[in-house]
């Protein structure tokens, strides 16, 4: 019996008042989610283990079953994977958002959400970056390895810019010891003022992490399986569970993602693997950048382009599971660790009724029909 996890990075929100009360889902006109919902099973996962930040690294390792005593403790590491950059025992990595700060050096966009990816691009060959190793891997997103210093991180305090939106950015510099000191003048030697606006931009380094190790989801579930994700950490999850990875053409981990190609590429991957994972990550960015307009306005794309051709042309006895990792409000840019909904459904089996709330870690026993 093929198996589907639709994974929507960020979907729940809070209620919006223009957009007349209702979240960014509820404004939506998600008809055959709720049609999925009416003749499935539905209820709502936690998602993060005490102790852990709200992240998609925590939140989706859980739903693909990563006990917590395995969950890495940073994402750098695993979207150098992605990104097919080779690190050593002794080396670290950290990501490095390009950032927009306003004239008063208040943060103001995580993502430099006002600037194109040419200009992205344009910056990035400007950096200066004599003691680390720069990576641009898409978009706003960077990574700095840092050669031979894994043993310099325990230290270090850095602040994931898209949770301290509005908050001076002289206060999220890295902080702890001489490596932090190196990081943060790495920021602001690559500091470049916008001449047609009053931003600054900058390269914001935070999430120093080392080489770690997941386990194999074949060996978790005795299942074969596959990904469809563009979204750097959700590859290099995948990756390192031994999930083959397909990032089809036109998919950018953003709202103008290509929802049709990773339709085509599931339809695909259904009838060679027990389990298909498709992520889509627009939901999320469009909370970061605050904007829960777009957000309702490509939640009903995804259920027209992604969801209805999924569940009419995917094999009969295919079983779905659509879920979100965690909430990002749309008000603030911020995660939230709030119960996530679920629905399960099969094309064959109406399953009706409350299943409560659950562990993320049951997520795959959910779909395999075991629990």
């Amino acid at each position: 019996m093929p198996m589907m996890m639709l994974i929507l990075d960020g979907l729940t929100d809070d209620p919006v008042d223009f957009l007349g009360g209702k979240t960014p889902f509820q404004a939506a006109d998600c008809k055959h989610l709720l049609h999925m919902k009416q003749y499935g099973a539905y209820g709502k996962f936690l998602t993060v283990p005490q102790g852990f930040e709200v992240d998609s690294l925590t939140c989706i390792a859980t739903l693909l079953g990563v006990p917590s005593q395995t969950l890495p403790t940073g994402r750098a590491y695993l979207e150098a994977v992605s990104a097919g950059i080779a690190l050593t025992e002794e080396d670290a990595v950290c990501r490095c958002n390009l950032v927009s700060v306003d004239a008063h050096g208040i943060l103001q966009s995580s993502c430099a959400a006002d600037l194109s990816d040419m200009q992205k691009n344009q910056l990035y060959k400007r950096v200066t970056h004599e003691n680390f190793k720069f990576y641009p891997i898409g978009g706003y997103k960077n990574l700095l390895v840092l050669k031979n210093s894994a043993g310099r991180i325990n230290k270090i305090c850095t602040y994931p810019p898209h949770q301290h939106l509005g908050e001076p950015i002289s206060k999220l510099l890295p902080q702890g010891n001489a490596l932090a000191q190196r990081l943060s003048e790495f920021a602001l030697q690559n500091c470049w003022k916008d001449e047609n606006s009053a931003h600054t931009h900058m390269l914001l380094p935070w999430d120093v992490t080392v080489k770690q190790n997941l386990p194999s989801f074949a060996e978790l579930h005795n299942l074969s399986g596959a990904a469809v994700c563009a979204t750097e950490i959700v590859r290099g999850i995948a990756l390192a569970m031994g999930l083959t990875v397909v990032t089809p053409q036109g998919a950018t981990a953003d709202a103008d993602t290509d929802l049709t190609a990773k339709v085509r590429t599931a339809l695909t991957l259904v009838h060679k693997y027990d389990f298909i994972m498709v992520h889509v990550n627009g939901t999320d960015e469009l909370s970061h950048r605050c904007d829960a307009a777009g957000k309702a306005a490509f939640l009903q794309r995804i259920d027209a382009e992604l969801v209805a051709p999924l569940i009419e042309q995917a094999p009969q006895d295919t079983t779905f599971l659509v879920c979100s990792d965690h909430s990002t409000i749309s008000a603030t840019g911020r995660h939230r660790a709030d119960p996530q909904p679920f629905i399960l459904y099969n094309n064959s089996k109406q399953q009706h009724g409350n299943l409560g709330t659950r562990n993320a870690l049951q997520a795959i026993s959910l779909l395999k029909g075991l629990i």
